[in-house]
């Protein structure tokens, strides 16, 4: 007995070993026929092949072909779309009549067609509409259309993170598009309500079924066009009411509002009144009325007010209650143009700046100096990953503790912390930590990232990573380091996103400096407004003009020296002032004091010869004209001999006195009037004028070879 029924069970198992069935594991819909691959036994029952899709309560029935008898291997094809949908599905081999499976292939994934949607990278909030572009791949047959296809705008949140729950804003029906290679589909601008990350979504209205498509990420950013402002000085004196000046965009919602809020001397902004803004108006009335407390200084701000009720203080405007004696008041000035984006391609950041105008100092005005954003620049090339796995996430994003057993690549994202975030990375077995940043994104640029030798906060400080610098290799000199971001004097730390690789090593560290990181000068150039640049250009004209004027004082003053150390420098002719004349006093007679004081020296410029063994020794005869030169002289004085006294004081003078000695004697005197020859005389008809200069005579035959420039007066008697 046991013989037979072991032999039916075998022979039952044989049986159903024989019936196989094959097909592609994966398959994307509406891309062409798919084919399926069967054995059977020569004789057996007559055979159904089904496909049935796999769905959450069971398995559902979708198409069905019968097996052709007698054809233990063949291959049934079922046409183009079949498939419906994207899911999952199985195909069946079932008998006709029992319906028992004797056969199946394995899971089958079946895909969405492909589809490309188009969107905008960067928007505004409600500035305008927004265009999404489909694009299908061609495709091989139509669709049966049994469903409804959708676009969603789906609202991710300021920050992309993997704990906020995505948000439908919007669904707009997809009418005819039945998988067009072409479609545009048209968002309205009020959806785009708030600053933040959206995406567009392409989907079916069959339950569990995936997503045909989702769009890059728009990154949506508060539009320019808001504003608020007070056509005064100071809240009082106030007339009644004061109108508040305010702009936004075109399309924006009727929520938004105006509100005032009251500023003492300390403590928060206190709240008192608000005023809906119409669209299509531009300024409001506040009552003097809501004026009347006790209250430093006014703010007045542009709240604008999404969809779902979330609040957002865009701009704000602050007033003094009351100017001081002098009518001064703390005011901002206006914004200045925002700089450039910190990013030559990619995500960057940029900022502007405003002046307090204030009669004590700059804290007297409310509110912030500097404005950060984010901006957007072209995007960056591809660059090839030196790495190719995925960032494993700490899950701490406010500070934790880790080992670092190994080369692990790690990701920090901080969404939101009260206290500045602290980690420590400890290597172990005991060893040294080598830190490298691969990515760091800071949303303001007074964030930056320190990081410590050891677990204190007292350690030492090995770097100091801002937003504008180019982080290097960081190697530990124990065997943990330490990690804290800063974010200035903000209370509230977020948006902070940090990707790094992070080493355990034996070697220890070669160096204890610390790691110099070096500065995007583009990037921190790029800050400096007008006014440093102008200040600048200012210091370096007045420093090159002093140090010009310092430099020819000094030659100058050298060139003056040189000059009276070495006579030939002072140039052809010396020039004799007449202070230089009124100092010495003549100490017999003119002549000398003449002499003295180079009246009479000959310049190395003039080179005439004399022949003073010509020269006539005596002139007896005044009136004589055979020679134009006269001798002039002065009795001799007994025991002194004069070398001055020589043949070349001759003058023009023709009233002189002969004498035995061969010299002319002039009429001089000191208190002369009118006195002809002499040269003090004041008229200079009678003077002669020059006087006493020595003249070629008109024979240079009479002249020897002499030059006059070797002509030395004696010295003064003793």
């Amino acid at each position: 007995m046991w013989i037979w029924l072991l032999l039916a069970v075998l022979t039952s198992t044989r049986a159903l070993a024989d019936y196989w069935l094959s097909t592609e594991e994966s398959y994307t819909g509406l891309s062409g026929d798919i084919e399926v691959l069967y054995g059977i036994p020569s004789i057996g029952p007559d055979l159904r092949l089904q496909l049935v899709e796999i769905v959450k309560d069971g398995e559902k029935a979708v198409a069905k072909r019968d097996v052709p008898k007698r054809i233990s291997k063949g291959k049934i094809v079922f046409p183009c779309g079949t498939f419906e949908k994207a899911g999952h599905y199985v195909f069946k081999l079932l008998t006709l009549k029992q319906e028992k499976e004797v056969a199946r292939t394995k899971l089958i994934d079946v895909r969405w067609p492909e589809v490309t949607v188009h969107v905008p990278l960067m928007v505004e909030t409600y500035s305008s509409n927004v265009i999404v572009q489909l694009y299908v791949q061609s495709l091989h047959c139509n669709p049966r259309g049994s469903y409804t296809t959708y676009a969603d705008l789906v609202y991710e949140g300021s920050i992309q993170s993997t704990w906020q729950e995505p948000t439908v804003l919007t669904s707009k029906e997809l009418t005819n598009w039945m998988w067009q290679s072409s479609f545009d589909v048209v968002l309205d601008c009020e959806f785009f309500d708030r600053a933040g990350n959206y995406t567009v979504r392409v989907r079916t209205n069959i339950e569990n079924a995936p997503e045909i498509a989702i769009s890059d990420t728009i990154l949506v950013m508060w539009s320019h066009r808001y504003s608020v402002s007070v056509a005064k000085s100071s809240v009082q004196p106030c007339d009644g009411s004061i109108s508040v000046i305010y702009h936004y965009p075109r399309c924006i919602l009727d929520q938004d509002r105006i509100r005032v809020y009251g500023k003492g001397s300390r403590g928060p902004l206190k709240y008192i009144r608000e005023s809906r803004i119409e669209n299509g108006k531009h300024s409001t009335k506040m009552s003097c009325d809501i004026f009347d407390e006790d209250f430093k200084e006014y703010c007045f701000s542009f709240v604008s007010i999404a969809r779902n009720g979330a609040v957002f203080d865009l701009k704000t405007h602050c007033l003094p209650a009351l100017t001081d004696s002098k009518g001064i008041i703390a005011t901002w000035n206006d914004w200045g143009p925002w700089s450039e984006c910190s990013a030559t391609c990619g995500t960057g950041v940029q900022s502007r700046y405003r002046l307090c105008v204030s009669a004590m100092n700059s804290s007297d005005c409310v509110g912030k100096a500097v404005q950060s954003q984010l901006c957007k620049a072209e995007p960056c090339p591809d660059i090839p990953i030196t790495t190719t796995e995925e960032p494993f996430t700490l899950e701490c994003p406010c500070g934790c503790e880790k080992n670092i057993t190994d080369k692990l690549l790690l990701k920090i994202s901080i969404s939101e912390c009260e206290l500045e975030p602290t980690w420590i990375m400890h290597a172990w077995p005991p060893g040294h930590v080598i830190f490298e940043i691969q990515s760091l994104n800071f949303p303001f640029p007074d964030y930056y990232l320190t990081i410590r030798d050891g677990r204190s906060n007292l350690g030492a400080v090995l770097a100091v990573v801002g937003p504008y610098t180019i982080p290097q290799t960081i190697h530990s000199l124990s065997e943990t380091i330490r990690l804290e971001v800063h974010a200035g004097n903000a209370t509230l730390i977020q948006g902070v996103e940090i990707i790094f690789l992070v080493t355990r090593s034996e070697t220890p560290r070669e160096s204890l400096a610390m790691v110099r990181q070096k500065i995007d000068s583009v990037s921190l150039s790029s800050h400096l407004s007008a006014v440093h640049v102008t200040l600048i250009m200012l210091a370096t004209v007045i420093c090159s003009t002093t140090a010009f004027l310092i430099i020819f004082h000094y030659y100058r003053q050298s060139r003056i020296k040189a000059a009276q150390s070495d006579p030939t420098l002072a140039g052809p002719e010396v020039m004799t002032s007449t202070s230089e004349l009124s100092i010495k006093t003549p100490s017999v007679c003119p002549e000398d004091y003449l002499y003295n004081s180079f009246l009479f020296r000959s310049t190395p410029s003039l080179h005439p010869k004399i022949k003073w063994d010509k020269l006539p020794v005596k002139v007896t005869d005044p009136s004589s004209t055979s020679s134009p030169v006269r001798r002039r002289g002065r009795p001799a004085i007994k025991n002194v001999q004069r070398e001055s006294a020589t043949p070349l004081t001759a003058s023009l003078s023709e009233l002189s006195i002969g004498t035995d000695d061969g010299l002319e004697y002039d009429y001089y005197d000191y208190g002369c009037h009118q006195e002809p020859g002499s040269f003090f005389c004041p008229d200079p008809v009678l003077m002669g004028w020059p006087p006493f200069i020595p003249l070629p005579p008109q024979g240079m035959e009479e002249f020897g070879d002499y030059p006059l420039q070797h002509f030395t007066p004696s010295p003064e008697p003793s």
